[in-house]
């Protein structure tokens, strides 16, 4: 696995209890090439292995409401997190919505409700599968 990361084998990876894990470029690549949709779930830095023509990534940023709205969510909860985690969580998401791969972000959900988000998240990926999308130039040529 080492020389899969030296080499730029692995989307992302990382390392639990002395164990290393990841995404590899081919079990993403064996995905989309078997037609069907790979759904990841990745820090913004996997863009740098995804956003191409191989892979044309459709990038969807799901986003925390703000601080005070999302404290009042919370306390709906019944394992509540402390507000320092949530404010994490914010400022973490404000980061990438204004960091350098900001402009590789294709749909930002807003998560008030997950059931609400999920279906906004379904509904995207439908007119995905129905409609033309316009892709960057560069993964034309």
């Amino acid at each position: 696995m080492l020389k899969k990361i030296r080499n730029g084998g692995m989307i992302e990876w990382g390392e639990l209890d002395d164990q290393l894990y990841g995404t590899s470029a081919d079990a993403v690549r064996s995905v989309v090439r078997s037609g069907r949709m790979c759904v990841l779930d990745c820090a913004p830095q996997a863009l740098a292995h995804l956003y191409n023509s191989e892979f044309m990534p459709f990038v969807v940023h799901i986003v925390p409401p703000q601080l005070e709205e999302f404290l009042q969510l919370e306390n709906l909860r019944q394992n509540r997190r402390p507000v320092d985690q949530l404010s994490k969580v914010c400022a973490e998401s404000d980061q990438i919505a204004n960091g350098p791969h900001a402009d590789q972000i294709h749909l930002t959900l807003m998560n008030r409700n997950m059931d609400v988000t999920f279906k906004r998240l379904t509904d995207a990926l439908e007119l995905l599968r129905n409609d033309t999308q316009w892709v960057p130039e560069s993964w034309m040529s």
